[in-house]
């Protein structure tokens, strides 16, 4: 991507300038980067929540040239890290979830990460480097993130020490040390969403068609890394309106710039759209939305109403038996049952938004709760792969192990601390009335927010809200250094 970085930033030399004046900036990615390192040489286990599905679609594109997360042989799985060879032999026996001598094609996911492992499996041909090299890969992800996010601040007008402060503390915030460096997207969506956001902002200041273009294109990445911000392109259109809806002599060109933005979006996303049309006879991105939908959001809002868990359960079942009836495939097709599902609880959702915005703000709270402490003793190995789920169990096995408990607490200290910089630069920025830095660092928490609704159960899910965190506690910390 150097090449895109050359294009773009090449038309100011003034933008990257700053970079090499100030030392610090590399100071604090340095601080950033090398912790993140050193766990990736001292981790047991680097797959986190979902890094064996990435890991498993990776070797169905080797191996196969199937976008899956089925492996083709049953018992063929990938257990942790585990070290098996590419080349090597699987072990015998029928798989259940193939045809045709490959994996059944799925699109649970996006094809983003899965290619990138893939091409380190190329490289490497073993699971075990290649889980290395991803990792660190990750880390160096995050680390360029946090210097984007140094750059998107500078041009939006904050002064060098918020910027500096704001980059410190996205790379301390605790949930970040575990999951930018599991082989999963997240490090690498970051880089993509923050990179459109940088250059968005670019644009606004000196409006370039090429600018636009590379922010759109980059917007359309960070979409087949993780399809949270499919829609953000409503936000970044409405800025661009209302950055120029009084300059009538720019009119034309802007709309040329946003039309062209949108195909280049358009033409890195539809190819995946196209395949799972071609696949499963629906034109959709993935099969999660509609089940996270039907499964998580649609009961925890039912619930909210005051129906009980069996009305709940029989009334999903009910549902199904309809669809199922009206739509042929329904059982044996994953994304034909995705969009039926989802089309039901879109329907609810407009029927009664009130009661799903309700339920929404009610569950929100708890996407800033957690602090992704168990994600990084598994990772190094310190806890047992069966944590307890319910909050009293996760108690009790705490009050057993109290050196468990002692790095939760501390975890939690540091968090609040974090919070408590981001409400004091909230009330900073609403003082000095820096209405568009207060934007800038607002709308992305509110789209996310609203994007993963009540499905807040992880500290993973608040990684892409981090540097919006860190933007307010940059301001709230920057003055507290001045007294």
């Amino acid at each position: 991507m150097s090449w895109i970085w050359h294009t773009v930033l090449n038309m100011d030399t003034h933008f990257f300038s700053c970079f090499s004046r100030h030392r610090a900036v590399w100071y604090v990615a340095l601080a950033i980067l090398v912790p993140r390192l050193l766990l990736v040489g001292f981790a047991v286990s680097l797959t986190g929540d979902d890094g064996d599905r990435y890991l498993q679609e990776g070797v169905n594109l080797v191996q196969y040239h199937v976008f899956s997360h089925y492996p083709l042989r049953a018992g063929h799985n990938i257990p942790g890290e585990a070290g098996y060879s590419l080349t090597g032999p699987t072990q015998a026996g029928n798989a259940e979830k193939s045809y045709s001598g490959h994996p059944q094609p799925t699109a649970h996911d996006l094809p983003g990460y899965p290619v990138i492992l893939a091409g380190i499996m190329l490289l490497f041909k073993n699971l075990w480097v290649t889980a290395r090299v991803a990792a660190v890969l990750n880390a160096i992800a995050f680390t360029f993130a946090a210097v984007e996010l140094y750059g998107l601040l500078r041009l939006a007008g904050a002064s060098r020490r918020v910027a500096l402060w704001a980059m410190a503390l996205f790379g301390l915030f605790p949930e970040s040390f575990p999951y930018s460096v599991f082989h999963m997207p997240e490090s690498f969506f970051l880089v993509a969403f923050l990179g459109c956001i940088l250059l968005l902002i670019r644009y606004l200041r000196e409006p370039a068609q090429a600018t636009l273009l590379f922010a759109f294109m980059l917007l359309g990445v960070s979409i087949l890394l993780k399809p949270i911000s499919l829609f953000f392109a409503v936000p970044v259109l409405a800025s661009i309106c209302v950055r120029y809806r009084e300059k009538s002599n720019n009119r034309a060109r802007v709309a040329v710039a946003i039309v062209l933005g949108l195909l280049v979006e358009a033409a890195i996303v539809c190819p995946w759209i196209l395949r799972n049309y071609r696949v499963f006879g629906v034109p959709s991105l993935t099969t999660v939305t509609g089940n996270n939908l039907f499964y998580i959001n649609y009961p925890m809002m039912l619930a909210d109403k005051g129906l009980s868990s069996e009305a709940i359960r029989s009334l999903q079942t009910a549902h199904i038996k309809t669809v199922e009836q009206q739509i042929p495939g329904f059982r044996t097709n994953a994304m034909v049952q995705s969009s039926a599902l989802q089309k039901i609880v879109v329907s609810e959702i407009i029927s009664d938004p009130l009661a799903y915005a309700k339920c929404v703000l009610k569950h929100a709270p708890r996407l800033y709760a957690g602090t992704g402490t168990f994600a990084l003793l598994q990772l190094l190995g310190r806890m047992p792969d069966d944590i307890p789920m319910d909050d009293r169990s996760r108690l009790g096995m705490l009050r057993s192990l109290n050196w468990v408990l002692i790095c939760v607490a501390l975890s939690y200290a540091l968090l609040l601390a974090l919070y408590a910089l981001a409400v004091r630069g909230l009330a900073v920025l609403l003082r000095q009335r820096q209405w568009s830095l207060l934007i800038l660092a607002c709308l992305p928490l509110f789209y996310f927010t609203v994007m993963y609704g009540p499905v807040t159960a992880s500290s993973r899910y608040r990684l892409m809200m981090i540097p919006f965190l860190a933007i307010l506690a940059g301001f709230g910390a920057a003055p507290l250094c001045q007294q």
